[in-house]
């Protein structure tokens, strides 16, 4: 086989696994407010008697190959502590994306959500407590309200 035919084989190869880069960054944008959707529900019988308060704020990323786009950020105050849902990036190794969470001060100490899909193609949100050991958990109320209750 000559170099023109690799050349023609791994422009075609190259063509058929174009990623649509516009589209993913919108589903991943959609799927950061349908969480800070789901926090805000978990919370709101806390807000309406006005414990805490919630606060979303654009915030501008830049992530090879998706260029800058601006996506929400989560703040939750309660008194003097703000706990953080930020995005981290979209493409990372093994997950659909990942958002740290942290008490404002402390983001040294953050914890992962990392958007994950089964083998059916759901996708659901797990707390990483640390990058490299501990306990993995579904996100959820419960999970959450627990790591609120550690943190304030």
């Amino acid at each position: 086989m000559g170099l023109e035919e690799k050349l023609k084989r791994l422009a075609e190869k190259a063509a058929e696994e174009k990623v649509d880069w516009e589209s993913c960054k919108s589903e991943w944008i959609a799927r950061v407010s349908a969480l800070y959707d789901d926090v805000e529900a978990w919370l709101a019988h806390w807000k309406e008697k006005g414990y805490l308060a919630t606060t979303r704020t654009l915030t501008l990323k830049s992530e090879e190959p998706l260029g800058d786009y601006e996506i929400e950020t989560l703040e939750i105050t309660a008194g003097d502590e703000t706990v953080v849902l930020e995005p981290f990036r979209r493409l990372v190794i093994g997950a659909l994306g990942r958002v740290d969470v942290y008490l404002r001060g402390f983001k040294s100490d953050a914890q992962m959500l990392l958007s994950l899909e089964d083998v059916e193609g759901r996708l659901r949100w797990e707390l990483w407590r640390s990058k490299f050991s501990g306990p993995r958990l579904p996100f959820n109320k419960d999970t959450f309200e627990r790591l609120l209750e550690e943190w304030l």
